[in-house]
Parts: C-alpha cells; structure tokens; sequence
C-alpha cells in the first residue's frame, strides 16, 4: 500500500455549496464507515474503512496485478461558515486488490483539532479510478465532559476499531479511554420496546417511556476487560 500526503487548501464556506448528496444516500456508490477519536489534548484520529467490493480496480502498468486509488480529502472547521480550515490536507492510497483479504480496507489519519472548542470535520473520499466522491460531515466535540470522541470501541477478537453505532450478540468488545482521566463508567442496559407510531388522528392512550434502565454494570477501564453484549 502507498500513501501520499498533501496539504494547504483555499477558503470557502460550506454553506455556500450543495450538501443535497447528503440527504440522498442511495445515489452514492461508496459507503465508506468513520469514527472520530481524540487521542491527546490537541489531535483527533478519524478511523475509516471502505469495502473493496465499491471500488474500482485497474491494471496498473505492464503489472498483471490490480490496484484501487483513494483520496481522502479533510477540512477541520469551526462551523459551516467557516472560511479558513483549522487543518486541511489529503492523503492517498494504492490499494493493492490481493492485499484485501477480508474485503475491507481500513486507514487512519491524524487531525489538529485542540481542546477547548467544538469542530466539525468534512471529509471527502475520492475513487481515483472512477473519478467519483462522496462526502460527510462529522462533529468533534472537545468541550463535552464526556464525549464519545474520548472512548473508542474494539472488537475484542481482531483488535479492530469498531466503525459502525450497533453490532450484533454474538460480538465481544473492549472500551478504551483515550483522552480522559476517567477510569471507571457505567453501562446502562434498556430492554424496551418501541412499536410504531400510531397515527395523528388515534384516540388510544401513549404509553409514556420509561428512562429507568433495567440494568447498569460498572465497567473498569484501566482493566481493559472484554464486554459481551448478549442481552436479547
């Protein structure tokens, strides 16, 4: 795999340009996954990962071997008014096809995003190859007294980043604390039904819901200890 880096950017405001890309998903051809992760007191780490089977590989050259080509492209904003990016830049991939043996591609880049103010990071990963982009906007929070930027979820057998809000049953993790002094949390489970909605026009009472867990484990961080999350 290689990878290039390149930096500085001119100004322009986001509000400017049209995000309607964002709001229809099923038009993109790529579905890249992103975490954003605040790994010290001045940089925050987006985790990502892109399935192989959404981009396009080429022969490259006289080899007889096939290469897909990304660039991730990132801006760290203030707001969507923003002009000036606090940090900016664009890296690239070759990715070699035979190097994927579980069809997924994953990279990590390192952002200038400082305590004591909130972000929002646009990123913009381009298939060389295609010359098509999708984008997305994520917020960095570095003011919250907990946020979820200081915690980052394993998968607990390969050692990977998970990605994805949900995971299934069967899958055991581990929470890292990565830019925080906490080292004890509490975990709450919710074993709660949520039917659908009735209609505006209905007479039939609301069940108010119930905020009360029904039960809470208090997890130890410096322990590292594997979570199974095997409630129903």
């Amino acid at each position: 795999m290689l990878v290039l880096f390149a930096g500085c950017e001119g100004t322009q405001k986001i509000s400017n340009r049209n995000l309607a890309y964002l709001y229809t998903p099923a038009l993109n051809f790529m579905y890249p996954d992103y975490r954003v992760c605040s790994i010290n007191p001045d940089t925050s780490r987006v985790f990502f990962s892109i399935s192989s089977e959404e981009l396009l590989f080429m022969k490259s050259g006289d080899s007889n071997s096939f290469y897909a080509s990304i660039a991730v492209n990132f801006r760290v904003l203030f707001n969507y008014e923003s002009k000036i990016p606090i940090d900016s830049g664009t890296l690239y991939f070759d990715i070699p096809q035979d190097s994927l043996p579980d069809n997924l591609f994953s990279a990590t880049i390192d952002v200038y995003a400082p305590d004591s103010s909130d972000y929002l990071i646009q990123l913009e990963m381009t298939d060389i190859n295609r010359q098509q982009a999708v984008g997305a906007f994520y917020k960095i929070d570095r003011t919250g007294l907990q946020p979820s930027e200081n915690f980052m979820v394993l998968d607990a057998e390969t050692g990977k980043p998970f990605l994805k809000n949900y995971t299934n049953t069967q899958a055991s993790i581990r929470l890292l604390n990565t830019n925080s002094n906490r080292a004890q949390i509490y975990m709450r489970f919710f074993n709660a039904g949520f039917p659908l909605s009735k209609p505006p026009f209905s007479n039939d009472d609301n069940k108010a819901l119930s905020y009360k867990s029904d039960q809470t484990f208090l997890i130890d961080l410096d322990k590292s200890d594997i979570i199974s999350l095997d409630k129903p």
